[in-house]
């Protein structure tokens, strides 16, 4: 059987049923079908022509028997005409209905020839609110998100859901209730990526339970070269590793199922896609931009050249790579996933000389070269503390020991542009030292240049941006919405608090994590590496946020 509702405004639901129930009971010495799905309706409505198609009817005449005092059928008679048969009521307000509420009740009509059917029926009763919204009129600019109010401006209940939207418009829910003089905030989110320059405009329909009915939102946009970049791009597979070269705009990010590589360039707003054969773990660019180094789930490494596109060469190595620093004249530094206490790997691309350093760590130790310098700087996330470790990079370009080892907790960290100093975890930044220090496990601590008062407990991002002199410091708390924060580089006051949006996908709302945040050359660009998480944890759906700042 299968209900159809026909010009009808406000139901919440009309279910469609594609089979019926097989099993019949006996009720008075009469088969009995009770529908297994249920007709929502609301207080004053006229339902006309639901049609309602349950095969066993054949050509019978039936008989509405019983019925909730709330409705008022047009006829009690009718008959079914090859199954199918259209029903026509009314929702009224009894004398002793008159509280808001939900009410549930039955349709039992007789059919002859056949017996029972019995179709279960939920009343909403949410009185006669009235609806206001905070604009009906929005011109967006550069903005990434959009937001405006609608409020139940009654004491009675009201119910919202969105009709018309612009397609270059995706927007945080679609319906919901309002108690008496609530309010909510519709946030929308603006989709400028792949369309052509120029002006946009549209409505956003808005249907309701108050005596309005419909109300509009006219839209408009203006999509230009600066703003066609500005967006939600969704991210096919589960990222693995991305890295940001701001001397030439270059983003990479690297994905598993697909085994992949994307290369955005923001100086030209073009995207390359590299196919991989194998799944991708880490990834780091040459100092020239022009090639990319990746680590794998298995033991090898791959340069890939830029310029063409291609998988130069791939090396079989002795470890199963966690992280990885593309160095000079072809040497590349790689730390173990699995090796509990192993050594860093110095690996030459062109000749595939391998050597490990005699100077143990940590497995799954994350590794970064500050620009200039003949060091690695590196810290363990599964130990505590995790430490600072330097190491001096030799004239023949291989890892000598442990320079210094300062016993420090950092909650991973990330490097200023010119290397200079350390972004912690912690919230402590520290000025990277000059080598030769002194030769030693554990030595002083470097100078403390500042402390970030952080907004949010767990810091998952720091990007700092030379320019626009900032720093952007990206958080993630349980129970917490996302947030980038953006502090003044040369005093660290918080000058901007930037929502992360959530994801919205098959009317599912997720929260989202900043995984990774980055700034593009000027500043002017904020990149958001996000992916959606459950409430306990992330899941493989991915999306890169890139949205103006200023």
């Amino acid at each position: 059987m299968k209900l159809k509702l026909h010009d009808v405004f406000i139901v919440i639901a009309i279910l469609i049923f594609s089979s019926c129930d097989d099993s019949f009971l006996e009720n008075q010495g009469m088969n009995t079908d009770f529908l297994p799905d249920t007709l929502y309706v609301m207080n004053d409505i006229t339902v006309q022509d639901l049609e309602l198609n349950y095969e066993p009817a054949g050509n019978s005449n039936y008989t509405i028997l019983q019925f909730p005092g709330w409705l008022d059928f047009e006829s009690l008679d009718g008959k079914f005409n090859n199954g199918k048969t259209y029903l026509n009521f009314t929702t009224n307000n009894e004398p002793y209905f008159g509280q808001l509420g939900v009410y549930e009740g039955r349709i039992e009509m007789k059919i002859n020839e056949f017996g029972i059917l019995s179709l279960p029926v939920v009343y909403f009763n949410f009185g006669n609110p009235a609806m206001s919204l905070s604009t009906t009129n929005i011109e967006i600019g550069e903005e990434f998100t959009y937001s405006f109010l609608i409020q139940n401006t009654s004491n009675d209940i009201l119910y919202w859901e969105l009709g018309t939207l612009p397609e270059w418009l995706k927007v945080s829910e679609q319906n919901g209730l309002l108690g008496a003089k609530e309010t909510a905030t519709l946030v929308f989110m603006v989709e400028r990526k792949d369309l052509e320059n120029g002006e946009y405009t549209d409505v956003i329909t808005i249907h309701c339970n108050a005596a309005e009915k419909i109300s509009t939102v006219e839209v408009s946009m203006a999509v230009t070269e600066a703003t066609s970049r500005l967006g939600t791009e969704i991210i096919e597979g589960e990222v693995t590793d991305a890295v940001y070269m701001k001397a030439k705009d270059l983003l990479a990010v690297c994905t598993k199922m697909p085994n992949r590589v994307l290369i955005y360039n923001f100086e030209n707003n073009s995207m390359q896609q590299i196919k991989l054969d194998k799944s991708p773990s880490c990834i780091d660019f040459s100092d020239d931009g022009n090639y990319a180094v990746i680590g794998y789930t298995m033991s090898w490494v791959s340069r890939i050249n830029l310029q063409n596109q291609e998988v130069e060469k791939t090396i079989e190595i002795d470890c199963i790579p966690y992280d990885i620093v593309y160095g000079e004249d072809e040497w590349c530094y790689i730390t173990p996933e699995t090796e509990s206490w192993g050594g860093i790997r110095s690996l030459n691309l062109n000749t595939e000389a391998l050597k490990q350093s005699n100077e143990h760590i940590y497995n799954k130790s994350i590794i970064k070269k500050p620009a200039n310098r003949k060091m690695l700087i590196g810290t363990s996330l599964q130990v505590s503390p995790n430490g600072l470790e330097f190491y001096k990079i030799g004239t023949n370009n291989l890892i000598s020991d442990t320079t210094a080892h300062y016993h420090k907790s950092t909650e991973n960290f990330w490097l200023s542009e010119d290397g200079n100093n350390i972004f912690c975890g912690t919230g402590i930044i520290y000025k990277t030292p000059t080598l030769p220090i002194e030769n030693s496990w554990s030595v002083p601590d470097p100078p403390i240049m500042g402390r970030i008062e952080k907004g949010q407990h767990n810091i998952t991002w720091i990007d700092h941006n030379e320019s626009a002199n900032t720093v952007y410091v990206a958080y993630k708390d349980y129970g917490k919405p996302s947030v980038i924060e953006q502090f003044n580089a040369s005093n660290l006051n918080s000058t901007k608090v930037i929502q992360v949006q959530n994801y919205y996908h098959n009317s599912i709302n997720y929260e989202v994590t900043p995984q990774y945040v980055f700034t593009n050359k000027e500043g002017t660009l904020l990149l958001i590496l996000k992916n959606a998480t459950t409430q306990y944890n992330p899941t493989n759906i991915w999306a890169l946020d890139i949205m103006p700042v200023h």
